[in-house]
């Protein structure tokens, strides 16, 4: 599913520094903003971003790290169009897998309203939580980390039934078995990670990566993508696109 050459590049080549910036505000992680605005990031660096690139932005947490790789992932599914996030509500009813993984940070806090939990939905500012995150990711979220403490039984339920009936069966079919998964771990807020080598440099080492470059993508070029109907039918249009510009 990889191509060579400037026309794929002319995707990612749309979004500036100034755009990625904005775009952590839409992925709910604008403490980095900062960071990411002095190490020029554009659509290319994203796309061939690496750990180490990440851990010398300072973004260390484990939760945060998933949080780019899916959004990175809504990205590349979307042909990084500058306009395919969603920030404004919709009908919950009717929306579909793939709209949900559009959503903003701003949009799931619109959600958390919706279904009358509107006192949490501060805690998810700066968390990272978006609707990429929700959509894509098996790993099972610490419910402290956006949702009523463990005591609040009634609520917390009130919260997973309205979540289930959100993201649907086959996600949280994927999501249950994350769970019965003997290697199952909570994934927490604070979790860091850990460097594999020493970091030189910082910002002056970020570069634009190419494809054959043996380091590890924070999201993999050839990551798998989510089997549910509507996601394989964007899956089939975004093949079909890059199969007519190898061809041009």
């Amino acid at each position: 599913m990889q191509v060579q050459g400037s026309e794929e590049d002319d995707f990612k080549g749309r979004l500036d520094h100034n755009w990625v910036t904005r775009w952590l505000d839409d992925i709910g992680l604008p403490q980095y903003k900062s960071q990411f605005d002095e190490g020029r990031v554009d659509g290319r660096t994203l796309h061939y971003m690496t750990v180490d690139d990440l851990l010398s932005l300072k973004v260390g947490s484990v939760l945060h790290h998933l949080s780019i790789k899916r959004a990175i992932q809504v990205l590349r599914l979307n042909f990084y169009e500058p306009n395919c996030l969603r920030r404004r509500h919709s009908d919950e009813n009717n929306v579909t897998p793939a709209e949900i993984s559009q959503w903003t940070n701003h949009r799931v806090m619109e959600w958390l309203r919706s279904v009358d939990l509107a006192e949490y939905a501060p805690n998810l500012r700066g968390s990272g939580v978006h609707g990429g995150l929700m959509g894509f990711s098996n790993v099972c979220l610490h419910q402290r980390y956006w949702s009523p403490g463990t005591t609040k039984t009634l609520l917390r339920q009130h919260l997973a039934t309205h979540f289930h009936l959100l993201v649907g069966s086959e996600a949280q079919r994927l999501k249950q078995k994350c769970l019965e998964n003997p290697d199952y771990a909570v994934l927490t807020a604070t979790e860091k990670v850990k460097p594999r080598r020493l970091l030189f440099g910082g910002f002056g080492t970020l570069r634009r990566k190419r494809q054959e470059d043996s380091e590890e993508y924070i999201c993999p070029v050839n990551i798998e993508m989510p089997k549910s109907g509507s996601f394989q039918k964007a899956l089939r249009i975004y093949d079909d696109n890059l199969n007519q510009l190898e061809q041009s």
